[in-house]
């Protein structure tokens, strides 16, 4: 589905944060900072080529090794209704471009690795498929077609910028804007940036100045991960997962690994507005949130899928845990292995305190990169099988951007077609992925599988 290619990586850990205070669930110093120290991320020194952060570094290595693949290709789409001004929209996307550094930056390699080569900004960024001559009832298939052809073309990130944006013309006031990026410079907090971003810029607003750009961050994180802070952390988490298996035994219906790597679909499933009424009711007596429900009930139903009480699920978290973060482009996220235990005498109750201690636990660690604790726990994973994690869970938060309201020539935009929403598969690097998101007072369950 068009979230579910962006699903691991959507959720800002800071937003959680202030949910878990709002509902009295920990509460902060008002003279402490959240984030582990109050020195700011330093601007660069010097224009020389910027080296990638250690959250690129996988994604880029996969891609050198499949070129072809578009698993870290993601889709995302736009109903526009409204009278789209088509020049108006290239400037703001152009704008969006100038503002965020990693949508104009190449992933040459020198002296045996990869660099950022940070590009001008371009003249113009939106390409235009008008179907409104095509007969009525094949605009929808063709836009379709021509979507997936779109996701489905690699990126060269040596000599191609990691950011492609095509406006399908349905008719005078409806369309679908489709953006396609690489994700070593896009990750979910990224999408909410570039959906507000680009509404504000359409509406003809002004940006704030950022702090910092991606090429920053990239520098100070791949320096700061040595000596006494890399042990400190790797002391945390060695201890949080000591005696747990880094493999869940699920059961399947073929062997793991080899050609159906990318055999995967979505089932989704609501709960119901009176359903997700009680489980704000219960969250609310237990001051837990619903990732926290997410996280209890899908550990149940792994338990009984696997017989195994005790287990890791991986849950992405934003990576934006500093202020001069918050407003970028570029791969933060980072995903977090949560330890789950099941007791014989767990009750749901119990398994939901259970996920909010884990929880609090974890999100006071969250900046370490998982490779680096992959490195350190388990080296050698089993062929076909992802290390530590081979499950994950998140809840999203709503991506529609606001194009200026709805006044005389305004553009409304809203969630894609749900052939759109459809489209964008995602070729798991997970065996089971659990997303929720809220949509019309309902809690949605989308279920990825490998």
């Amino acid at each position: 589905a068009e979230q579910q290619a962006m699903k691991a990586r959507a959720i800002d850990v800071n937003n959680r944060i202030a949910l878990l205070e709002e509902r009295g669930v920990v509460r902060r110093d008002p003279g402490r900072s959240r984030t582990p120290s109050r020195e700011a991320i330093p601007r660069r020194k010097g224009e020389g080529p910027a080296p990638l952060s250690p959250r690129q570094d996988r994604i880029w290595l996969f891609q050198e090794f499949e070129p072809t693949s578009p698993a870290y290709a993601v889709s995302f789409a736009l109903r526009l209704e409204g009278v789209v001004d088509l020049t108006r929209l290239d400037a703001a996307l152009v704008e969006v471009v100038r503002r965020h550094a990693p949508l104009r930056t190449l992933l040459p390699v020198g002296t045996g690795a990869p660099f950022q080569q940070v590009l001008d900004p371009p003249d113009s960024v939106l390409r235009v498929e008008d179907l409104r001559s095509l007969p009525e009832h094949q605009i929808q298939t063709r836009a379709i077609a021509l979507a997936e052809e779109e996701w489905q073309r690699p990126f060269d990130l040596k000599s191609e910028v990691p950011f492609r944006v095509v406006f399908f013309r349905q008719s005078d006031t409806l369309g679908h804007l489709v953006t396609t990026v690489h994700h070593v410079g896009f990750d979910g907090g990224s999408l909410m940036n570039y959906h507000r971003d680009l509404g504000l810029a359409y509406a003809g607003g002004t940006f704030e100045p950022l702090r910092i750009e991606y090429p920053d961050f990239a520098e100070w994180d791949r320096h700061r991960w040595s000596g006494p802070t890399l042990d400190e952390e790797l002391d945390f988490w060695r201890s949080h997962l000591e005696g747990a298996p880094l493999e869940l035994d699920l059961p399947t219906d073929r062997g793991r690994g080899g050609d159906e790597i990318y055999s995967s679909g979505v089932v989704s499933r609501g709960l119901g507005s009176e359903t997700a009424e009680s489980l704000r009711k219960l969250l609310s007596d237990e001051k837990a949130t619903k990732f926290m429900a997410l996280g209890a009930a899908f550990g149940a139903a792994l338990f009984r899928f696997s017989g195994q009480r005790d287990f890791v699920v991986g849950t992405p978290v934003g990576g934006r845990t500093r202020p001069e973060l918050q407003g970028l482009v570029g791969m933060f996220v980072n995903l977090l292995p949560l330890r789950v235990q099941v007791p014989a005498e767990a009750t749901f109750r119990s398994l939901l305190q259970t996920s909010r201690a884990g929880t609090l636990a974890i999100m006071a660690h969250q900046d370490l990169p998982l490779p680096f604790l992959v490195q350190a726990l388990d080296p050698n994973p089993a062929h076909g099988r992802s290390p530590v994690v081979q499950v994950v869970v998140n809840l999203l938060p709503p991506l529609i951007p606001d194009f200026g309201g709805g006044g005389a020539g305004g553009v409304v935009p809203s969630e894609p077609d749900p052939e759109f929403l459809a489209l964008h598969r995602d070729p798991n690097s997970f065996e089971l992925e659990l997303y929720g998101r809220e949509k019309d007072g309902d809690l949605i369950l989308d279920l990825s599988y490998d």
